[in-house]
Order: C-alpha cells, then structure tokens, then sequence
C-alpha cells in the first residue's frame, strides 16, 4: 500500500507511475485530482478519529513526502506518516539533500529554484535525535531524497547533537554526504536490509 502526500501534475511523478491497487494521495490542488483534497494535517487528524475510509489505526507499506517544503510543516508529515507506517515499511523524502543555497530560501531568488527550501534539516535533526528511526539520503537529480525505515531494536551511529546546533547551511554544506549519511542509489536495498552498515566508502 501507498500514500503520497503532496500530489504533482507531473506523469512521471511516483503515484502515477506505481501501478498498485492500494495506493492513496493528498494534495490541496484540485488540478492535480488527489484523493484527498485536504492539506496533509486535516487528512492525519481525520484518519486518527476514524473520519476517511481507513481505520484510526491504519498503516501503509510506503509512504513518500513532497507536500509542503518548511522544515516544520515536513517534520509534522514524517511524524504523522511514521506513526502510520508498517514496521517494515519505508518513507521517502524529496527534496532534502540541496546543493545550492538557492534551493533552501523561501522565495525562488537565484540562479536555481528554491526548490527544497529548508527541508533538509528535518533529516539532519532525525540524524541527531531520533533514534527509533534508520535515516540515509540519496543523490538525484530532483534535489535529494531521504529514506527513512523504523529501527526495531539495532545501534545506528548518530550525528552529534552539537553538529549544527543552528542548521546554518553553509555548516550543512561541509562534508554534507557525511553527515547526511549519503549512499549511492545502488547500495539501497542493501542499506534498507541492514542500516548499520557503514557505507562511507561508497560514496
């Protein structure tokens, strides 16, 4: 089963693509034609008082964020999907690995589109703090995509909590693939299976 929060007009996009039966999509657009035409807080408040078609409890297997691209409103998105993720499910995020700071404002000033904005510090702070879930991020050519999974019970090495104690981008910027447990797109069913394995020497 799947759920995209944050639906794009794009025929390549994920939930377009993905041929399954089980697969849901959330967007405040009515031109992109989502399931549920709702922003992502009304839909998780809704599902969690049994109010849309799924139970209170419901969880899907995958689940891929590119809603709204402030870190607050993207914590709030991983929160609520990582409560409704299956054990072995996976979250994809978009958007968080930037290479310009153009890509982190608010406004779309530059050169590149301020196509992240600071997403990105939602998958460092999980990097830091939350050590109930396995964290990497991927290269591509969309402006980064992490990969979260649940951590049922292994050691994971975690960034220092004062790493960038205030997420400035230019302290994001040194040594990023580091500290953003970067791999290459080849190695990620392998880190999917085993998340503490060390993977600096394939970057």
């Amino acid at each position: 089963s799947y759920l995209e929060i944050g639906l794009s007009h794009n025929p390549l996009a994920p939930y377009r693509m993905i041929d399954i039966e089980n697969k849901t999509s959330i967007d405040m657009d009515k031109t992109t034609e989502p399931d549920y035409l709702m922003s992502s807080d009304v839909f998780f408040n809704r599902l969690k008082k049994g109010k849309t078609e799924f139970a209170a409890d419901h969880k899907w297997d995958a689940i891929f964020i590119d809603g709204d691209h402030m870190a607050p409103q993207v914590y709030k998105d991983l929160c609520n999907s990582f409560d409704h993720l299956t054990d072995k499910g996976i979250i994809f995020m978009h958007d968080v690995l930037p290479w310009s700071y153009y890509m982190t404002i608010e406004s779309p000033v530059g050169p590149t589109p301020a196509t992240c904005q600071d997403a990105w510090k939602v998958l460092e702070y999980c990097l830091k703090y939350r050590e109930d879930m396995n964290v990497c991020t991927i290269e591509e050519n969309g402006g980064g995509l992490g990969v979260i999974t649940k951590n049922l019970g292994s050691v994971r090495p975690m960034l220092p909590k004062e790493h960038n104690q205030f997420f400035q981008y230019k302290e994001y910027e040194k040594n990023k693939t580091v500290n953003m447990n970067t791999i290459k797109q080849d190695y990620i069913f392998d880190w999917i299976k085993d998340p503490t394995y060390n993977y600096d020497d394939e970057i």
